[in-house]
């Protein structure tokens, strides 16, 4: 497979056999006695990050994926993996370079027709991407359960409900 269409961006060679263990081990040293190497765990990945196919944030969601403890977990990483994240994270990019360009603007270039750009405004527009920051922050610990998982213990007196409410929470009679 020719790059730059591949998942790595370089160039890939996929080899498909049948047969038994035997032949698997002959093509394998083969190919290795050729030049070829073993790929390391999570190679693939990590080249695709620094050949600019994937950004930081979908490179740790296939980490994620493959971790993935629940169907939220997965759903999740997925997501994630899909550009989620890395989207809501350049739209706050985009927002920051373009209040910066508006200032540079009118410092440097003060005798042009430009709209005028009040201190309130820059304030104004600094609080908006605060705001959006600090939900994605705040965002974070649920993230971490949803794909970490959530180690609970309900405790108490015998008949007092522990059960009942184990079974509300999960949504089936597991108890």
């Amino acid at each position: 497979m020719k790059a730059p269409r591949t998942y790595t961006g370089e160039d890939v060679a996929e080899i498909q056999c049948h047969g038994s263990i035997v032949s698997l081990r002959k093509i394998l040293s083969l190919v290795l006695s050729c030049g070829a190497g073993l790929a390391e765990r999570g190679e693939f990945t990590k080249r695709a990050f620094l050949n600019g196919k994937i950004d930081l944030a979908q490179a740790e969601a296939v980490n994620d994926v493959i971790r993935a403890v629940s169907d939220a977990g997965s759903r999740s990483a997925v997501s994630q993996l899909g550009g989620s994240l890395s989207s809501v994270i350049g739209s706050i990019r985009t927002q920051m370079a373009d209040l910066l360009s508006d200032i540079i603007a009118h410092i440097e270039y003060p005798e042009e027709d430009l709209e005028e750009l009040t201190y309130a405004e820059i304030l104004e527009r600094l609080g908006e991407t605060e705001k959006r920051i600090r939900k994605l922050a705040d965002s974070a610990d649920t993230g971490r359960i949803v794909r970490d998982g959530l180690k609970l213990c309900i405790a108490g007196r015998p008949n007092v409900g522990k059960s009942s409410l184990m079974n509300a929470l999960l949504k089936t009679d597991r108890a």
